[in-house]
């Protein structure tokens, strides 16, 4: 006769936490959506009185923005081509094409120009709740991350001064971000599987092969390319695709690896691999173009730093970024520069120690994400969790890598707040996922995040 094997116990999610999901129903959820997106017009609507400044006015008069039939040029040129002896660094067609569409939409309005950069950034805002949404299903969290993105003060020089690029890349990059977790399938079986109970809903994402539509990868693949075609940074997306895809691969993956640890390993490998080849391709594409416009080079210089000037200047600058993002007062944008020749214990032991405890506390803060929905919750909410952090850490770290590169910046002008507009993103996906684990916390979390965001909106 046979003994009956344990029971496993099932993991359901708390009432608290059940609650709390539902502190927004779908109709307040639209009307609170409205009113952030009209706050945050509220708050930028003194920029429609700005007029051009610096880089706008060569813009402006571009024959190639001003004139219809240029187009092809945009792909086979540089940014400085029309002007005589311009440097041949910046290879950004999409973004050519953005500043013509705005040339036909505003003329040479000022405000018309502003009042499209309000739009753009609205639009990032967006995409990044979108994102939030896909991932926990948390109205509230969604909300959270997408105001605290929009009114951050960090972003004022990304709106307020209309030809700068990054929102438009930023909007690609989460464009690729949706359509690769739609390929991986956890957008699918998160919608597919709302209405199950949690043991059906476990049986579901346990036992039914998911097959993962390639048009999906193409597509974000695309996007990728055009983020590239906007700004020469996200050439940091095959790195970050390759890095998402080997943490968090997709359901059919998982479910086709076999039970032995090293067989599983070589199944993630290889299929995080395969997803990875549109993006190596697309980079290619990128590369080739971008070789033929800058006349047979990918890229130069601006300036000739050794490497121990660079090493020693890390520190600075990198903690200036991290303090435009956690303590946004009092910016500037034009800040000083960090360039640092010598060892100093102000200008660099000082700032390395910040950076480290820094890091330190952000790593501890996800180790406990990372075990409390380990400890906490069901399999389908663990790994959009799990999903989310992986997420976030790759948006907030790997999009500044290339501002900490001071050959590639103007000599005396590489510390800007721009730099971190993507990376804000990854944060504000970070702290929502953080609301979305608080249980108890929640409510004091959601009183602090009203506050900063009140704050943020004056300072803005």
């Amino acid at each position: 006769m046979k003994t009956p094997s344990p029971v496993r116990p099932l993991r359901v999610s708390s009432p608290h936490r059940v609650s709390a999901r539902e502190l927004l129903s779908a109709s307040s959820f639209v009307a609170a959506t409205v009113v952030l997106i009209v706050a945050v017009f509220l708050i930028y609507l003194p920029t429609l009185n700005f007029q051009f400044i610096l880089d706008d006015h060569r813009f402006l008069s571009d024959p190639r923005v001003q004139s219809p039939g240029h187009v092809w040029e945009y792909f086979s040129n540089y940014v400085w081509a029309q002007f005589s002896g311009g440097p041949a660094t910046f290879y950004r067609p999409l973004f050519i094409l953005w500043l013509r569409i705005n040339f036909i939409l505003a003329g040479v309005s000022s405000a018309g120009w502003h009042f499209l950069s309000i739009v753009k950034h609205v639009s990032v805002a967006g995409l990044l709740g979108i994102t939030v949404w896909a991932l926990l299903r948390d109205r509230v969290a969604a909300l959270l991350a997408a105001g605290l993105f929009a009114l951050h003060p960090a972003q004022t020089e990304s709106v307020a001064w209309v030809t700068v690029p990054d929102p438009l890349m930023s909007v690609a990059v989460l464009a690729a971000v949706l359509l690769f977790l739609r390929y991986l399938s956890w957008i699918g079986i998160n919608q597919a599987s709302q209405s199950l109970s949690n043991r059906k809903r476990r049986k579901a994402i346990r036992n039914v092969v998911v097959k993962p539509s390639v048009w999906w990868l193409l597509a974000s693949a695309g996007a990728c390319l055009a983020a590239l075609l906007a700004k020469e940074t996200a050439i940091i997306l095959p790195l970050f695709f390759l890095a998402l895809g080997l943490i968090v691969p997709s359901r059919h993956a998982d479910r086709t690896s076999a039970p032995d640890g090293e067989r599983g390993c070589t199944s993630r490998l290889l299929y995080a691999l395969r997803a990875w080849a549109p993006y190596l391709g697309v980079t290619v594409i990128y590369l080739l173009l971008r070789f033929s416009a800058l006349g047979g080079k990918l890229g130069a210089n601006t300036q000739d730093l050794g490497y121990k000037t660079i090493l020693l200047s890390f520190p600075a600058t990198a903690w200036f970024y991290i303090k435009v993002m956690f303590w946004p007062v009092q910016l500037r944008a034009f800040a000083d520069p960090t360039q640092m020749n010598t060892l100093s214990v102000h200008a660099v032991l000082l700032p390395g120690l910040a950076v480290c405890c820094t890091a330190a506390i952000l790593t501890a803060l996800l180790l406990w994400a990372w075990r409390k929905s380990t400890r906490d919750l069901p399999a389908l909410e663990l790994g959009r969790i799990r999903l989310a952090l992986c997420l976030g850490v790759l948006l907030l770290v790997l999009p500044i890598l290339p501002a900490l590169n001071l050959n590639t910046l103007n000599p005396g002008d590489f510390l800007h707040g721009r730099y971190t507009y993507l990376p804000l993103a990854g944060l504000m996906l970070l702290f929502a996922t953080a609301w979305h684990l608080a249980d108890k916390w929640r409510l004091y979390v959601l009183s602090a995040a009203i506050l900063v965001a009140f704050a943020f909106a004056q300072l803005t």
